[in-house]
């Protein structure tokens, strides 16, 4: 699955005009963990690495990330004991399944890899596509959708990244945890807490 490409921060830069009224940076009112505030708000759009941002580095993310799509996918190709009923996979009238009885590695194959789609292009014009292609292309890249991204501290987002993957497993794992000093674990919780606050920066 290769989902669009995403801008970077460094690739905004020499562009900034255009980017600044397209994407909202997200982060900490105030970044010193040691403030003992933990309000997420809009900041201004930074003009270097790090700027407004506790000397973090910005990264760009998706306000839903792309993992979520990925990670129902990877859920339904493991499942490959279930058997996906004729009647669902018969999408064409008058046709009959390939599949005598099909397992929900071939019902995907056939549905999101196999069969072609009509699909309306930017200029209007109208071309094949597999479901899979059509349904990652409505994901932000480059040029289409930038408004549905956003920017992130790298250590916010990096937590999004562990929550969110396939093979989920804590914000803090417990290994790290332990290896880490007072002041860092600080930071660790308060990033942790930071990013529950993501999904709604106004609370």
């Amino acid at each position: 699955m290769e989902f669009p490409k995403y801008p970077t921060f460094e690739e905004m830069l020499p562009e900034l005009r255009k980017y600044k009224d397209l994407i909202d940076p997200y982060g900490p009112r105030q970044p010193d963990a040691c403030s003992d505030d933990y309000v997420m708000t809009m900041l201004a759009f930074p003009t270097r690495q790090g700027e407004g941002n506790g000397g973090a580095e910005w990264q760009t993310e998706h306000v839903m990330d792309a993992q979520i799509v990925q990670n129902f996918f990877q859920h339904l190709m493991a499942q490959r004991f279930a058997q996906i009923p004729r009647r669902v996979l018969t999408a064409k009238q008058g046709k009959k399944s390939q599949y005598d009885s099909p397992t929900t590695t071939e019902y995907f194959t056939e549905f999101w890899q196999t069969r072609k789609i009509d699909a309306k292009n930017k200029d209007g014009s109208i071309s094949k596509r597999t479901a899979m292609r059509h349904l990652l292309l409505q994901f932000p890249g480059t040029e289409d959708f930038t408004e549905e991204l956003t920017l992130l501290s790298e250590w916010i987002n990096l937590k999004k990244g562990i929550v969110f993957r396939f093979k989920r497993s804590d914000c803090i794992g417990k290994t790290r945890w332990n290896g880490l000093n007072f002041d860092d674990k600080i930071q660790e919780l308060r990033d942790c807490v930071l990013l529950a606050k993501v999904s709604d920066p106004s609370k």
